[in-house]
């Protein structure tokens, strides 16, 4: 339900061996905003189409991933690429 209620999903955190909430939110269409100590990120986000990776703790660049212009072009790259399947899907 939360996942469905917001427009993109940052995960701070300091050590996540993993982090299954990468995972959920990019298979509920969000794009995603992680830490570099979160270990899905290897699988799971391509730099400026499923999300970006900013270092663990340094809050300034979060932010600045956050306000720039890169939460927008992440938006439009993961829209393009849902409408890329649907195409392949419904064609």
């Amino acid at each position: 339900l939360y996942y469905s209620l917001s427009n993109i999903f940052i995960h701070p955190a300091t050590l996540e061996p993993f982090g299954v909430s990468v995972q959920e939110a990019l298979s509920c269409g969000l794009p995603v905003i992680t830490s570099d100590k979160v270990g899905s990120r290897y699988d799971f986000i391509k730099i400026d189409i499923t999300g970006d990776v900013f270092p663990a703790g340094n809050y300034i660049e979060l932010s600045k991933l956050i306000s720039s212009s890169t939460v927008l072009k992440i938006l439009i790259n993961f829209i393009g690429q849902i409408l890329n399947q649907l195409s392949f899907i419904c064609c």
